[in-house]
């Protein structure tokens, strides 16, 4: 299942037409999908702090990612679907899919909307 999630993220990262993780500052991306859910990647072979915006922040493993709920540490994910994450009532794996799916969906569709602005 965390594969999956890992999977999300990547989509959403493509949605929003970022560079590659090599060619982003630091080799690392951070970014709000909600009011609730924020990610960091780090994409170094080493060790990273990554401290979002009104998050606790947190030393994030090589080619991990973590996920903050309401700026606490929700999960490190690995890049294999390995790692370990929260299951609370509100903070859970299907709330964070539908929070990254939710993302997902209105970047495309501010894209569409302005690809057809342009025409």
């Amino acid at each position: 299942m965390m594969k999956s999630l890992i999977e999300l993220i990547i989509n959403l990262h493509d949605a929003l037409g970022l560079p590659s993780l090599a060619k982003m500052p630091g080799k690392t991306w951070i970014h709000e999908v909600d009011t609730h859910w924020t990610i960091g990647v780090n994409g170094n072979d080493v060790p990273t702090e990554l401290k979002p915006a009104d998050t606790m922040g947190c030393d994030v493993p090589p080619f991990c990612t973590v996920v903050f709920f309401n700026g606490w540490i929700f999960a490190i994910l690995g890049p294999l679907g390995d790692g370990s994450m929260g299951a609370g009532e509100l903070a859970n794996e299907n709330s964070l899919r539908t929070a990254l799916e939710s993302a997902i969906k209105a970047e495309r569709n501010q894209r569409v909307s302005t690809e057809r602005a342009e025409r």
